[in-house]
Order: C-alpha cells, then sequence, then structure tokens
C-alpha cells in the first residue's frame, strides 16, 4: 500500500497525495515568509499567509499544502498579483457555522465538480456558456459581486478569457451569493440539474471569506488607469531629474579622487605629477617599464599589478613607512613590505643590463666636449664610493665593521662608476663603512672590467695605481702633497681640471639620492640583512635606483 505523501491542510478536506502514484489534484505549498528571498516578497508572504488563515483555520502552518480544489483557476496566484481571486482559497472552505456534518463536504465535492466543467469551458473559448445574454452589469449595484467583462471602446464584447470579477462597496462576499452568481443562468450543458439545488441550499449558510481588493467597474478601471499613468509619468519624469543630478555629483566626485589618487589614468590626466611620484620624466617612461615587468610580476591577491608597480616606486621616492602604504593601498603592512622587495627583485632582473660597461668606441662617440677639452677621448670611467646611514646593528662586530670615520655613524658604502656622458655602468654590492676605497676597488670585481688603455678618473683616495697598471690602464686621480713642501704648478692645473669633470659623478650621485630619498634617510636594520631570492635588499635598491637614474635624461649634454 502507497504511504501518504500530502494531506491537504483545509480542515474537512478529504484530498491527499501517494507516493509513486498520479493523483488527481495538484498540491501547493501555503503561504511561508521564511522562504523567501526579498523583504518586499517577506511581507507579501505574511500578509497572504494571515489572510488564509482567516479563511482556512488560525492554527495553519507555513509548511502545509493545500490542494487545487479550492481555487477557481485551479492554483494559487501568483504572491504579487493581491488583485487575483486566486490570491486565497475560496472554494470548498470549511463552514464556520456547521457542526461537523460530513454530508457538507460530500456536497462540497459535487460543486467542485462543476466547477471543473465551468473551468474547462472558459479554457475553450466559449462566450455563451458564460454569458449567454452578453450584456453588462448595472455599474450602479451596490455590494454584489458578478463575474462581467470589461468593456471596449469600439464594441462591448470581449473574449471569455478577460472573466474578472468585479465589485462595489464590500470587500466580503459568502460563498453562497458567489455560487449564485457564478453559475445561475450560465451553466453548460454538461453541469447537472442538481448543482442549481445545492447552490441554491448553501445560500442560507454564512460562509463569508475575505476577497481580494479588486476593481470595482471598467469605468472606474479606465479611470483610474489614466490616472495611474498620468502619476507614473510624472514620476518618471522626477527620477529623471534626480538621476541626472545624480550623475553629475557622480562625475565631480570620480574628478576630486582622481586628483588625489595616484594610479596609471591619474598620472596620464596630470603629466607633471609623474616626476614627482615616480622621479621619472613623462607618463611613457613609466607605462614602458611597467609594460616590461607587468607578465613577470606576483599576481597580488588584495591589490592590482599596477597599484604594487606604483607603490613600489613611492616607496623608493618617498621611503614612506610600509603602515602608512597599507593605510593608502588597504592592505596590511606585512603584504606592502612582501609586493615591495618583490617588484624590486623583478626590476633588478628585467632591466640589469641597462647598468652595463660599454665598449670603448661606444664611450669615445658619447664623450662629452668638456672631456675633450681637457684630456681627449681616452677617459673610461670616474668612480668614487657613496655612503647610506643605517641602523646600528646589536652585533658590535657588525657594528664596528659599519662605522664609518668620515659619516661619524653607521653606513653602507657601495662604488659606483660613471661614463664621461654621465650614465651609471657600474655598481657594487653593499660593504660597511669603515672599508675602505682601495679595498672596496679591488674586492668588487671593478677591476675585471678595466682593459688595457683604459683610463680611469677617481678621487685621492683610490690608491690603486699599482694594480691599475698591471691592466696596462692608467689612474687618473689629483694630485696630493706627499714629501714635498706644495704641489707644482703643473699638478695644480692638472687638480684642477680632474676636479672639473669628476664632480660630475658627485652630480650622479646627489642624483640618486635626491630622486630616491630611501637611500638618503637611515635605513632599517632589516632592510639591510633581509635577503630576496639569495640577493641582498640593499643591494638591489641601489641597483634598481642607478637603473631609474639612467632611464632619466643624462646630466651631461
Amino acid at each position: 500500500m502507497s504511504k501518504i505523501r500530502y494531506r491537504c491542510c483545509v480542515p474537512e478536506c478529504m484530498s491527499f497525495c501517494l507516493i509513486g502514484k498520479q493523483n488527481k489534484e495538484r498540491f501547493y505549498r501555503c503561504p511561508d515568509p521564511d522562504r523567501m528571498s526579498s523583504v518586499y516578497l517577506r511581507r507579501q508572504a505574511k500578509l497572504r499567509l494571515d489572510a488564509w488563515r482567516k479563511v482556512i483555520s488560525e492554527d495553519l502552518m507555513p509548511t502545509g499544502r493545500i490542494c487545487s480544489k479550492h481555487f477557481v483557476s485551479g492554483r494559487p496566484a501568483y504572491l504579487a498579483c493581491t488583485s487575483d481571486v486566486d490570491w486565497i482559497p475560496t472554494f470548498l472552505l470549511p463552514s464556520k457555522n456547521t457542526n461537523g456534518d460530513p454530508n457538507e463536504m460530500h456536497e462540497m465535492e459535487g460543486i467542485h465538480e462543476n466547477v471543473s466543467v465551468l473551468r474547462n469551458s472558459v479554457a475553450s473559448g466559449d462566450e455563451s456558456t458564460i454569458h449567454p445574454s452578453n450584456t453588462h452589469p448595472d455599474p450602479s449595484t451596490e455590494n454584489n459581486y458578478d463575474m462581467s467583462r470589461p468593456a471596449n471602446d469600439e464594441n462591448d464584447s470581449c473574449s471569455s478569457s478577460e472573466l474578472t470579477l468585479s465589485c462595489n462597496g464590500d470587500d466580503h462576499i459568502s460563498f453562497d451569493e458567489q455560487s449564485q452568481q457564478l453559475f445561475d443562468g450560465n451553466l453548460p450543458e454538461q453541469v447537472d440539474e442538481s448543482f442549481r439545488e445545492k447552490c441554491k441550499k448553501r445560500q442560507t449558510r454564512n460562509v463569508s471569506v475575505q476577497a481580494t481588493p479588486l476593481i470595482r467597474s471598467h469605468f472606474t478601471q479606465t479611470e483610474s488607469i489614466q490616472i495611474r499613468n498620468d502619476q507614473d509619468v510624472q514620476e518618471i519624469e522626477r527620477l529623471k531629474r534626480v538621476i541626472a543630478v545624480q550623475n553629475v555629483e557622480m562625475e565631480d566626485l570620480k574628478k576630486t579622487i582622481r586628483r588625489t589618487k595616484v594610479d596609471m589614468q591619474s598620472l596620464k590626466d596630470r603629466p607633471l605629477d609623474v616626476k614627482y611620484y615616480t622621479g621619472l620624466d613623462n607618463y611613457h617612461v613609466v607605462e614602458a617599464i611597467f609594460r616590461q615587468i607587468e607578465p613577470h610580476m606576483t599576481a597580488p591577491l588584495n591589490l592590482t599589478k599596477e597599484q604594487v608597480f606604483l607603490m613600489t616606486l613611492q616607496k623608493l621616492r618617498f621611503d614612506y613607512f610600509y603602515k602608512s602604504l597599507s593605510i593608502s593601498y588597504e592592505v596590511c603592512p606585512a603584504t606592502t613590505s612582501k609586493y615591495f622587495l618583490s617588484t624590486i627583485y623583478t626590476l633588478y632582473k628585467i632591466f640589469f643590463n641597462v647598468v652595463h660597461w660599454p665598449s670603448r668606441d661606444t664611450l669615445k662617440k658619447h664623450t662629452p666636449q668638456c672631456f675633450r677639452d681637457a684630456f681627449g677621448d681616452d677617459t673610461t670611467i670616474i668612480i668614487d664610493c657613496f655612503e647610506i646611514r643605517g641602523q646600528r646593528s646589536s652585533n658590535p662586530i657588525a657594528a664596528a665593521q659599519q662605522w664609518s670615520d668620515y659619516k661619524k655613524g653607521n653606513t653602507m658604502k657601495y662604488l659606483v662608476g660613471i661614463s664621461p656622458s654621465g650614465c651609471v655602468i657600474f655598481v657594487s654590492r653593499g660593504y660597511g663603512g669603515r672599508t675602505s676605497d682601495k679595498y672596496i676597488s679591488t674586492d668588487c670585481g671593478f677591476l675585471n672590467h678595466v682593459s688595457e688603455g683604459d683610463v680611469i678618473m677617481a678621487d685621492r683616495g683610490f690608491l690603486i695605481e699599482e694594480e691599475i697598471k698591471k691592466k696596462n690602464a692608467r689612474l687618473n686621480i689629483p694630485a696630493f702633497k706627499k714629501y714635498g713642501p706644495q704641489l707644482t704648478a703643473l699638478d695644480v692645473e692638472n687638480t684642477r681640471k680632474i676636479a672639473n669633470v669628476r664632480i660630475h659623478v658627485e652630480r650622479v650621485i646627489g642624483m640618486i639620492r635626491e630622486k630616491y630619498q630611501l637611500l638618503k634617510g637611515h635605513v632599517p636594520m632589516t632592510l639591510i640583512m633581509r635577503q630576496h631570492n639569495g640577493i641582498m635588499a640593499m643591494d638591489m635598491i641601489v641597483y634598481v635606483a642607478a637603473i631609474l637614474v639612467n632611464i632619466c635624461k643624462p646630466i651631461i649634454n
């Protein structure tokens, strides 16, 4: 025997659904506000559930099921269609005045069979079955409900599918009055004669149901539609004006954000701000660098690659704290530190060859006139060391190696070499501030690039003349008093010429410091000791700063 799956929640209704069986009636859910996805639908479901409880039972649960017998069309209307007659059940409802007579429900089931016949005739479009007289109801009738058709401007006829339940006055209707008006004189031939008697017999019962608000007549309907259309047009015009004002305000806000926000588009719109934020000459240079490194950048989780690139340039340019950058880009400080070093490493790898030692023919071809007038075109490179102040190490030995007598503090020392045209062609790794210039020159690999016939220009501290001679090259440094009382006139003139052109390496080092403030302030020990992919972080930062300076216009014309 099959098990029962659903039972109709209407009291005294015997309909049920069996598992695995084809059932005559269909079952529908009761309104359940908790199943609705929006506030409006939940409110509508609650109102509908309250209306169903008034006509069915106060104990009606939202999880219940109701069969198709209790609706005119055989199924409940959509939740938003509050003017539909099937928004609440209207047929075969329990009587509040009956004393549990089981014969009452049998009579109701007979009515349901005749209503099914009437539904079929409506669906087939037989107008004579529904309105044989084809006459309009009297709009002056009060407190009366009937099935009528809306009027047409061209003629008085309409299709049977346009049936509406019109009302004038009270929104309560007894089941017997509705049955009388639905079927009195409008019965199809298939309906038996006992149906009229059953309807008349039940006219004495006071089964009142809550009807949904309906349009009273076709005249009132036309007027109300016209009024609603006018109101809708006015509301649409008002909303259009509001939208236009909001669009203007939105554009103003976008412009304000664009003026205060640093991104590629804002830099493109504000060419004068490119050099301030990035240290580069123009937007096209910034974009070209970004396009080169974009495919090799690590895909960030909370930022775009464009944001990471600009954040790195700002960190180099202004030496912002990681906390400040994290607030600007809405990420944590650890994330800004990680992406900064990652981008520096990408720039270091992609543009490594921008800082390179060119051939002698290339150097001679681009030697400026000031060098030609003083020393001809033999000068190959001008070298000097610069120091970056850093945090004192907690290790006494490391702190002693960092101490610089020249700067009177803890520093990191780098050897930088420039060509006569002002381009950086050599950058060493970092050393402690206590390391001498001679030791750095011989240990960093600088001598490996020196070839026969080269002329190296340096300061007095670079006492590497013996090492340079082994390469069959020449060291050009200012003369200094060793044993004699004073310099000769020739030494003074030679020193003056060297000083006039050697100042360019100081200008390049000053440009690196001024463009990128990270190399000008006190570098924290966490950055000095940190490595990324086996390379010291500060070595990469100094090298990338030299790369970006080379990309800019040279300081010597």
